[in-house]
């Protein structure tokens, strides 16, 4: 499996990323390099508590992770920097 590429330089996210179905978390670790910060979320309760397993301790003030639907999750407008949906439907 290939790396996600990457959306900008490091360190040039300075809003959140945020990542709509999460699942256990592959793809935020690349993306939580260049972030601020991170939310992830996903609908499945044991893919995010492997995800919160797997994080690894220096990403772990940058990373967030929700159990939640797309229809259930409030977020302010205009407030992330990126925006990813993989392997989601």
């Amino acid at each position: 499996m290939r790396a996600p590429r990457r959306a900008a330089a490091p360190g040039r996210l300075h809003r959140p990323a945020f990542e709509l179905g999460c699942g256990d978390g592959r793809l935020t670790l690349g993306i939580a390099r260049d972030a601020a910060h991170v939310l992830g979320f996903d609908p499945d309760a044991e893919a995010v508590e492997r995800a919160r397993r797997s994080l690894p301790e220096e990403l772990a003030e940058r990373v967030t992770y929700q159990v939640a639907s797309a229809k259930e999750i409030e977020l302010e407008p205009h407030s992330f920097d990126l925006v990813v949906f993989s392997w989601s439907l």
